[in-house]
């Protein structure tokens, strides 16, 4: 009977020390949906340009045309705000498209990332990747997975 009693005790000291230890929400599964997102733009990125020559100049742009859902064309989903510019220069050939997490979840994810027309994507910790008029990005800015 005291092995019974000596193992629950043992067993609810070891559980309260992993609720107490658990760290909370993963930053991979903030970053995935960020990557989705920038996925979902560059796909309808491509398909705007195969029905108008150019690529759409904002998220709004994407939206009207049922691309992308309304949310993402809002700007913001799932804990990320988005950006999407076309080149003023070259609109039919150049866009890039930047994430930044939302002070809510800056905690937990502290990566920003940019997806360029080439589907190229890139990565910053805890600055925002700029939105240049000629959808360029800056070599300070590593590629993701390299």
């Amino acid at each position: 009977m005291r092995w019974i009693v000596f193992l629950l005790g043992v067993t609810a000291f070891m559980a309260g020390g992993l609720v107490l230890t658990y760290p909370g929400p993963r930053p991979r599964g903030y970053e995935a949906r960020a990557l989705g997102g920038l996925k979902t733009i560059s796909v309808a990125q491509s398909i705007f340009r195969l029905q108008s020559g150019r690529y759409a100049t904002s998220l709004a742009e994407l939206s009207n045309q049922n691309l992308i859902g309304p949310q993402l064309g809002s700007g913001e989903r799932m804990g990320y705000r988005f950006k999407l510019i076309a080149s003023t220069e070259f609109p039919e050939y150049l866009w890039l498209a930047v994430t930044s997490p939302t002070p809510q979840i800056s905690e937990h994810a502290q990566r920003h990332f940019a997806v360029t027309h080439a589907g190229i994507v890139h990565y910053a910790y805890g600055q925002p990747i700029p939105l240049r008029p000629d959808c360029t990005i800056q070599d300070r800015f590593p590629v993701l997975g390299k």
